[in-house]
């Protein structure tokens, strides 16, 4: 099963590279430019969220949720630019222990961006290449289907704390 997964991770990579730049790209420093091993640690994450966080244009708006919502399958991400993922193939699996209050669902705005647990430890961190604004993304694979998700990264979502802390 974790090859077939990890299969599936490398072949979603690259069906989902960084496809061209807009006419004046938002300047990232050179240590967010996604290559295949970018790695992003929970506080840079943390930090790009501070950093980038600002209100909708037009070309995420398709994107914008406080919570997880499938990926719009009417809209490309040509507006959206990969920075890095929390996980990558030959990593130590996460866990899948999540973290939120008691009776919120994990996919709902009310969750946490808990950035230690599951779903996010598995994301990857997209920006839009006009304002900046930055996005998580999870791909759920379910038995039969594969369900693309994006969330805003919102700070004031964002919890760092660790499994057994």
């Amino acid at each position: 099963m974790g090859a077939i997964a990890v299969l599936r991770w490398q072949q979603y990579l690259q069906g989902h590279a960084v496809r061209g730049y807009c006419i004046h790209p938002i300047s990232f420093p050179s240590r967010f430019v996604m290559t295949a091993s970018n790695r992003l640690q929970a506080q840079e994450v943390l930090d790009i969220a501070r950093r980038q966080w600002r209100g909708t244009c037009t070309a995420c708006a398709p994107f914008a949720s406080s919570g997880w919502n499938s990926f719009p399958g009417t809209v490309s991400d040509e507006a959206l630019q990969l920075l890095g993922a929390l996980w990558l193939p030959g990593d130590a699996e996460p866990t899948l222990e999540e973290h939120r209050p008691p009776g919120v669902d994990q996919w709902s705005a009310e969750a946490p961006i808990a950035l230690h647990f599951h779903p996010c430890n598995r994301c990857q961190v997209w920006a839009c290449k006009a304002c900046g604004k930055p996005f998580l993304r999870y791909t759920e694979y379910g038995g039969y289907y594969e369900d693309r998700r994006i969330r805003e990264l919102d700070p004031g979502r964002v919890d760092l704390g660790e499994p057994g802390a």
